[in-house]
């Protein structure tokens, strides 16, 4: 989920991914979700929607061999 930058700080992500959860609780037990860790804004709003982190992840890339 992004906001574009003239609607950042209004609470528009945090409304959107609480009322996203509230919809997946009725039928999970778990909702997870993954960030890059120098996303400082998006780790802060998860963190006050009562995520918490559990484990890093990296990213890969496999790219062809050219011969």
């Amino acid at each position: 989920m992004t906001t574009h930058p003239r609607w950042r700080g209004r609470g528009l992500a945090a409304a959107a991914v609480t009322a996203l959860c509230r919809r997946l609780r009725e039928r999970v037990t778990h909702v997870t979700l993954n960030v890059k860790a120098d996303n400082a804004a998006a780790v802060r709003l998860y963190g006050r929607l009562g995520f918490t982190r559990v484990a890093d992840y990296g990213e890969y890339a496999l790219h062809a061999h050219q011969r």
